[in-house]
């Protein structure tokens, strides 16, 4: 007997990762589809806000506790590329971290 999928659960994430947790698990897999390794660390801002961040050869991709997908372009400047956290941001993110 074959199962039948449910056609509300999907493989694949939603469009928006409204969570922290789902954006950073988004673009773990996407770097581990690359074959990296890319450990995630915590940083907590001035202000107290705590972000997980993705370092790769000097380059940093932080998410925010509302799954914002920021770049780090020099010592405190950050540019956000998505908020909340899309597949295209993250795919950006992973592209940003793995460019030359």
């Amino acid at each position: 007997m074959v199962k039948s999928r449910d056609p509300t659960k999907s493989c694949a994430p939603s469009l928006f990762m409204k969570k922290q947790s789902e954006a950073i698990r988004h673009i773990q897999q996407l770097l581990s589809g690359r074959g990296l390794e890319v450990r995630s660390g915590r940083l907590t801002l001035p202000d107290g806000q705590q972000w997980v961040v993705f370092e790769r050869e000097r380059k940093q991709v932080g998410i925010d506790l509302a799954s914002g997908v920021w770049v780090r372009i020099k010592d405190n400047d950050w540019r956000c590329i998505g908020l909340p956290c899309t597949v295209s941001c993250a795919i950006q993110a992973v592209e940003f971290l793995t460019k030359e």
